[in-house]
Order: C-alpha cells, then sequence, then structure tokens
C-alpha cells in the first residue's frame, strides 16, 4: 500500500470513529464554531503544501459577501481555534479567489463559508471551493479552466475531497495524464448516448435530425473529468438516410436482438433443409437399391419425398406465423420496455429504508413518454419516486458514483413553489397553503425518513423545475447539493 493509500485509510479510519461515537453521520454543523448560525460547511484532509483557494456559489440570483472560515476537527469536548481566511464577493457564474493557505500538516479540518450580506450561504444548491496547488497549476480556474487535450479545448472540473456529503462542496484540481482515462461518455443534448474507452471524434450516426448540443466527457481515475461541447444542425429533409442510421444507433440492442432471431430462425431453417435432402437421399437408397438397409414401403415414397423434398425459403414461408410471432413479441417488449414499463435497479442507499442497494423494481415511462408525444412536459405528482438523469458534475457526487448516469429520488416540490429547507424541516409554499406544508408530515412515507439537519435553504422553483430529495437524507446527493432538476430529467416513476 502506498503512502497516498495510507493517508486516506488513516483519514476514513478517523472519521469512522467519529461516526461510531456519535451514533451516526459525522456533521460538519455538529462541530460548528465558526461562521454565525447557517454557513456552508465541508470536512476534509488536505495534502500538505500551498494552495488558492476558489469559491462559487449555488444557484443564487445575486452575488454574496463570503468569508471562509477554518476549523480544526475537535477531539471529544476539546474546542479549537476559529481562523478567518480570507473574504470575497462571489457569484454563482463563475469561480472567484478568496484566499490562499498553506498546509503543513495533513488532518481533518473543517472548512466554513459565510455571508456578511444574508443569513445563509445555501440557496438552491451547495456552494462550492476548490483547492488549487501553486506549484501545480494546471489552468486558469477563473475562466472555466479551459485546456488542451488531444488538439481540443476542454474544461476541466476537479475531483472531490470532502470526506462526505457536506453542505459546502469541496474539490481539489490535479495535473492530468493520458494514461489515467477510465472511460469516455458521449452525450446528446446531455443525455448519454454512448461509450468507449478512449476519446475519439463524436459518432454522427448517433445524431437524428435538426440542432443538438453533443458533448464528450473523459472521465479520469483521479475523480477529475474534462468536459467539450460543440452544436451540430443537420437538416430533416434533404437526406433521411442518417435519420434511419440515428434511429438504429440509439436503439441497437433493440435491432440487434431482433436481427439475431431472425438469423435464428434462417439457420434453423438451413439445417433442417440439410437434414432432409440426407434423409431424402437415404429414402431414394432404399427404394432404388437392393440389399440397401431396411425394406421401405414403396406407398409412402410419395409422402416422403413431398415432406423432405423443401428448400429453406419454402420452409421458412411454411413456419412464417411462428418466427413471425416470435419476432413481433421480441420487437414488442422491447418497445414496452424503452418506452412504457421497464425496471430499474438501485444503485446506492439514499432512498433507504424505502428503496435498498441493488434491489430491482418496475419502472414506468408511459407518462413520460406520452407528453414528449404531445409536445407537453411530464410533471409528477408530489411524493413520486422517480428515476431522473443526474448531472455528471463530481463535486456532487464521491467518485465511486462519478459514473452513474441515473439516480432515484423523491419529489417534493413542483413548479412554481417556494421550498425552505431549514433544521432539516422541508416545507412547501403555494397558491392552496400559503402558509406552507411540510410534505414529509402529510405523506405516509414520513415514518420511512432518515432526516438531516444541515441545509438551510431557500427557493422558489422556476416553471418546469422539480426539488427531489432522497428518503435517507444524511446519504443522499440531492437538490440540497445540485439544486432543482428539470421536467425533461425525469425518465419515469418508481413502483416500491
Amino acid at each position: 500500500m502506498n503512502t497516498k493509500n495510507k493517508v486516506l485509510m488513516s483519514v476514513v479510519a478517523t472519521v469512522s470513529l467519529l461516526v461510531v461515537a456519535s451514533g451516526g453521520v459525522v456533521r460538519a454543523q455538529e462541530f460548528q464554531q465558526c461562521g454565525g448560525d447557517n454557513p456552508a460547511s465541508s470536512m476534509l484532509s488536505l495534502p500538505v503544501g500551498q494552495y488558492d483557494v476558489y469559491a462559487k456559489l449555488g444557484q443564487k440570483d445575486t452575488s454574496e459577501n463570503a468569508v471562509l472560515y477554518t476549523q480544526v476537527l475537535p477531539a471529544g469536548d476539546e474546542q479549537t481555534e476559529c481562523k478567518t481566511l480570507g473574504s470575497a464577493a462571489v457569484n454563482d457564474k463563475t469561480y472567484t479567489n478568496v484566499t490562499s493557505v498553506n498546509v503543513t500538516k495533513q488532518e481533518i479540518v473543517l472548512y466554513y463559508l459565510s455571508s456578511l450580506s444574508s443569513t445563509s450561504m445555501q440557496s438552491a444548491a451547495a456552494p462550492q471551493i476548490v483547492f488549487v496547488n501553486k506549484e501545480n497549476v494546471v489552468c486558469d480556474f477563473t475562466h472555466d479552466c479551459i485546456v488542451a487535450y488531444h488538439g481540443a479545448q476542454f474544461k476541466l472540473t476537479p475531483q472531490k475531497i470532502s470526506l462526505n456529503s457536506d453542505s459546502l462542496r469541496a474539490g481539489s484540481l490535479l495535473a492530468y495524464k493520458d494514461d489515467t482515462v477510465k472511460k469516455v461518455v458521449y452525450t446528446i443534448d446531455g443525455k448519454p448516448a454512448y461509450e468507449k474507452p478512449t476519446l475519439q471524434p463524436f459518432d454522427e450516426r448517433y445524431v437524428s435530425g435538426g440542432a443538438h448540443v453533443l458533448g464528450r466527457t473523459v472521465l479520469l481515475r483521479s475523480g477529475q473529468a474534462l468536459n467539450d461541447s460543440r452544436i451540430l444542425e443537420k437538416g430533416t429533409t434533404t437526406d433521411i438516410n442518417y435519420t434511419f442510421v440515428a434511429f438504429y444507433m440509439s436503439q441497437s440492442t433493440t435491432v440487434t436482438i431482433i436481427v439475431t432471431l431472425t438469423g435464428l430462425f434462417v439457420l434453423w431453417a438451413l439445417v433442417l433443409t440439410i437434414v432432409r435432402k440426407i434423409q431424402q437421399k437415404r429414402v431414394w437408397k432404399q427404394t432404388h437399391i437392393a440389399g440397401y438397409g431396411p425394406k421401405f414401403d414403396p406407398l409412402k415414397v410419395g409422402a416422403q419425398k413431398n415432406f423432405y423434398d423443401e428448400s429453406v425459403s419454402r420452409t421458412l414461408y411454411r413456419y412464417r406465423k411462428w418466427w413471425m410471432s416470435l419476432i413481433s413479441i421480441a420487437a414488442l417488449v422491447l418497445v414496452c420496455m424503452s418506452y412504457i414499463v421497464g425496471t430499474f435497479t438501485v444503485d446506492g442507499v439514499s432512498m433507504l429504508p424505502t428503496l435498498h442497494d441493488r434491489s430491482v423494481h418496475l419502472l414506468v415511462k408511459v407518462q413520460s413518454t406520452l407528453s414528449k408525444v404531445n409536445g407537453s412536459e411530464y410533471v409528477p405528482k408530489l411524493g413520486t419516486i422517480v428515476v431522473v438523469q443526474k448531472d455528471d458534475n463530481n463535486l456532487f457526487d464521491p467518485i465511486a458514483a462519478a459514473e452513474k448516469h441515473y439516480v432515484v429520488k423523491r419529489v417534493v416540490g413542483l413548479p412554481g413553489e417556494r421550498v425552505t429547507v431549514k433544521s432539516g424541516k422541508i416545507l412547501i409554499y403555494n397558491d392552496q397553503y400559503k402558509e406552507g406544508f411540510e410534505p414529509d408530515a402529510s405523506f405516509k412515507w414520513t415514518h420511512l425518513l432518515l432526516g438531516s439537519e444541515q441545509f438551510n435553504i431557500d427557493i422558489t422553483l422556476k416553471d418546469s423545475e422539480l426539488f427531489v430529495v432522497g428518503d435517507n437524507r444524511d446519504e443522499s446527493i440531492d437538490s440540497r447539493f445540485y439544486g432543482p432538476i428539470n421536467t425533461s430529467q425525469v425518465i419515469g416513476s418508481v413502483v416500491p
């Protein structure tokens, strides 16, 4: 085990002891000494070195006068000093340099980002801080961290370094190498289309007519990612060839299964024809060569001849109802699973105890499909458990979850509603409930919740926006971190 892994294991072991001692997940706010009542906080352990620290808000319409504090993790009832590191005016559009830090010893430290101009740094999504090692600067982080990679311009995103699901997302920026590529995900309009082990030009055969945003995400083993995108416009009247090819590429599994079944039927008919030819020759010898084989009844020669003298095409035609029915059923099942109803395997513990890790559930897609056909939007009912196409920003999730494209959450906020989160309690305000109501207290899933008390959020959802959370609040990365999701990101509803 190398030195880096030993340090990481030591940190994890220390955090585990704290978890056991506290009877649950470590929350940075349990040791809060800095930043007033409602700072955003993160717990992490940086390697020794000098770092520039950049900050960025979650989804907020205005900038904030932010102050960054630090505090060494207390041991037991011991009180540790709260240090002010720096301050700056930050916003939700770009990263702003707040301060520099010199780490002389690797230890678990709490960082707090507080606001001088409002009651809370938390908004529609958790703010971020990123540590850039001064001795190994790889990009200008104030300008989207654009780097050259394989002759193209990519945006480099940091790796997550905070030790648990904190209200302040923390990351670090490292140098990258070609041999650290894990895989490359190719997306169309933000949705995964296909994957490759290496970076290649986008295969435009996947793209149908019209204007689309094509993206490539290079997932690195360090937890960082390289992203690029471009707009591709294709006509829809001059040539339908690419439209057909795009359909095949996007539904390649369905087409492959149908073609395979057809090929198996043709192979079966061919083998049956060969067997018949062999048997036909045997019958001829029995009826025309004296002393060959057992005596054959010549009265049956005509029937035998008619039965065995049949071509492949004739055999397929005679059994057409069987193989056409099987292929039709297979195609119908695949179409139903793609657009009407399918299955979803839960990956993670964010919906415990409602949905368990690796459990398989029915996924209803028909409402989402019909809304797309009608040109409308699918808005799930309050409390619906939905599968969502997640954002791949790897500061949202730990490194182990960077490859998950879809997550399962519960809808608690609908378009146009005001959502507040304070001391673990979610309140919803709308035209019907102007004083607000608590969805967790009004619905049957209440007794299943594993709550959290580390958020203070106040947001009004825009049109087509949903606020989703996991039932296991302490272990869920959801709208409290990455803000509202769009209704177009909902794949379907899950039957528990």
